[in-house]
């Protein structure tokens, strides 16, 4: 693997865990973001993390596969999750 897709792979992850820290939800360390305020990030972030490779150029079999498998599980966790749970609706 690439260092730039290891370093983008690092950024990406603390990405993730800093929406996580701070949704509105019980794992938080601080809720200040509302649920589906995380939702729409996780899903503005699939397509991102399907155009790494090229965006990085590294457009290579194994980190594309890599990337569109990272593409596929936000996308699977985005689709498996009720975004509105817990709203006041």
């Amino acid at each position: 693997m690439s260092t730039k897709t290891q370093r983008a792979s690092q950024g990406a992850a603390l990405a993730y865990l800093s929406v996580a820290a701070l949704t509105d939800y019980p794992l938080a360390l601080r809720r200040v973001m509302p649920f589906q305020i995380h939702g729409q990030i996780e899903l503005l972030s699939v397509p991102l993390l399907a155009l790494m490779p090229r965006l990085l150029n590294t457009d290579n079999g194994q980190e594309t596969q890599y990337w569109r498998a990272l593409a596929g599980l936000v996308s699977t966790a985005y689709l498996s999750t009720d975004w509105n749970a817990g709203s006041e609706d």
